[in-house]
């Protein structure tokens, strides 16, 4: 699970939604930016981010490998949860 939030700039208005990412809150840069919960396909797809204008993504997840360039996304974090069965 990925949550990806906006910084600055509306970028996500008149773009086709992702099936992989959802708009959660959406608020302005004022107010903080949008948050956006999306899979690891969409937090993979650094043009879309880019296009929605995602300045941050915080995975929550082990194992993805998932890394970008500071230029593309300024601040990534990672909460390692592996998934287990009970």
């Amino acid at each position: 699970m990925l949550l990806n939030y906006q910084l600055g700039g509306h970028g996500g208005y008149g773009l086709r939604p992702c099936a992989n990412m959802s708009l959660i809150s959406d608020r302005t840069p004022e107010e903080g930016g949008s948050i956006y919960l999306g899979n690891l396909e969409a937090a993979s797809n650094v043009e879309y981010l880019k296009a929605h204008g995602i300045g941050a993504v915080l995975t929550v997840a082990g194992g993805t490998g998932l890394r970008y360039s500071s230029r593309d996304i300024p601040l990534h974090d990672v909460i390692q949860a592996d998934d287990a069965l009970y």
